[in-house]
């Protein structure tokens, strides 16, 4: 963002990240981090005493979060593999997806907007 320039380079921004509702099955392993950028620093403040309040999660947790922001890099011995398994992954999420968005269309009087991004769709009354 800061070398986008203004305006950009001063919007307030919180990133979140967990590994728990990854895409390559983490479900139930308690690993994330969060990215803060050009927050004022009274909110600085009170993100850091809440964070500091909690505990840590566990190793495996941590572990986890390491594989999910570190992937195997070209050249690496397991990139292949890693690479196929991911990319069998996202596109059985995307057939999935669209089945969901099919699926919800298809019925009378009901209307869903394409999943993009997540299994969540959101379907709604419309004509």
């Amino acid at each position: 963002m800061k070398s986008m320039g203004e305006p950009y380079s001063q919007i307030e921004l919180c990133s979140f990240h967990s590994c728990s509702k990854g895409y390559m099955g983490e479900c139930g392993l308690r690993g994330g981090y969060v990215e803060v950028l050009n927050v004022d620093p009274k909110v600085f403040s009170h993100l850091q005493k809440m964070t500091s309040a909690k505990l840590c999660s566990t190793v495996l947790g941590q572990c986890a979060m390491d594989c999910v922001v570190k992937p195997p890099q070209p050249g690496e011995p397991s990139y292949d593999q890693w690479l196929e398994e991911k990319t069998a992954i996202l596109d059985l999420l995307k057939d999935r997806a669209r089945a969901v968005y099919k699926a919800y269309n298809s019925i009378d009087g009901i209307k869903c907007n394409p999943v993009q991004g997540s299994m969540y769709a959101f379907p709604r009354k419309g004509n």
